[in-house]
């Protein structure tokens, strides 16, 4: 007998006049076939950008990496965001540790890294 399970998701707004960036990746094998996207929406819960794409083959460390700097990337490069309080949140607790904390984990994940750390210092996130 099969039996599908039914999953309930919940998504929590962000603060008044604040945008949240839920992002994810997935892959298909260790490395494998790897894609990633990505939602910003407001406090409203109205969507305000959609992004998903195909990354070739990676590790699933280095696909969170790439939505939560694809993520950061267009909120850099929008000027109506500029300024703005924006959360970028990731299901992956090792990548989101990497990136806060400059612990790189593993060097084949330091460019991305780093590019990232550049890209805070642009929106003054980090000094």
């Amino acid at each position: 007998m099969i039996t599908k399970k039914k999953i309930i998701l919940d998504w929590n707004p962000p603060a008044e006049d604040h945008f949240k960036f839920n992002v994810d990746g997935s892959v298909i094998g260790k490395p494998g076939t790897a894609s990633a996207g990505g939602v910003l929406r407001d406090f409203n819960g109205k969507i305000l950008c959609l992004f998903s794409f195909h990354l070739g083959c990676l590790d699933s460390n280095a696909v969170e990496i790439w939505a939560i700097k694809v993520a950061l990337g267009l909120c850099i490069s929008n000027v109506n965001l500029r300024g703005r309080s924006i959360s970028i949140v990731s299901d992956s607790k090792v990548t989101v540790t990497w990136v806060n904390n400059k612990d790189f984990g593993s060097l084949v994940h330091f460019n991305i890294i780093s590019e990232f750390h550049s890209n805070l210092k642009i929106l003054g996130v980090v000094e």
